[in-house]
């Protein structure tokens, strides 16, 4: 990923995965659309986006590459939770499945560290389902406080 922030930026206001253009996406903050192209322009040193847009940007565009960045950089990660409108049940079921999966890649990479290094495969697969083990936790918790209200 890379680490300029102004590049993640100018990506999602001129190639949103949401398919919106930039115009578009300049008539929902109410910008005008030189305006947003400049501010999130990496080639003007003198440019500033302003913060009080990325939140919207970010839904607008389907693309939270920036927050990703920005909690990169501050020691956390960002991880996008399933809605929680489900059965607290179902829910539960979906978090223990997602962290069994995790618990027993865990012990796969384990037996790996045993020769000293772990493959890009491995790697990826860990990082796939430790994300997915987070996300059935935190929704989890979601749904519990949803119900407990």
């Amino acid at each position: 990923m890379d680490r300029n922030i102004y590049k993640a930026l100018h990506k999602a206001v001129h190639k949103a995965p949401s398919g919106l253009s930039c115009e578009q996406i300049a008539d929902a903050l109410e910008l005008n659309a030189n305006t947003l192209a400049y501010q999130a322009n990496p080639l003007y040193p003198t440019r500033k986006f302003g913060v009080e847009y990325l939140a919207e940007l970010m839904t607008l565009a389907d693309d939270f590459t920036p927050l990703a960045l920005i909690a990169q950089d501050c020691g956390h990660a960002a991880i996008r939770l399933p809605s929680t409108d489900r059965a607290p049940r179902a829910v539960h079921s979906e978090c223990m499945q997602s962290v069994r999966v995790f618990g027993e890649l865990m012990a796969e990479c384990s037996r790996a560290l045993d020769d000293g290094r772990i493959s890009h495969e491995e790697a990826d697969r860990l990082v796939d389902s430790g994300h997915a083990a987070l996300r059935g936790i935190l929704t989890l918790l979601q749904s519990i406080q949803k119900e407990a209200r």
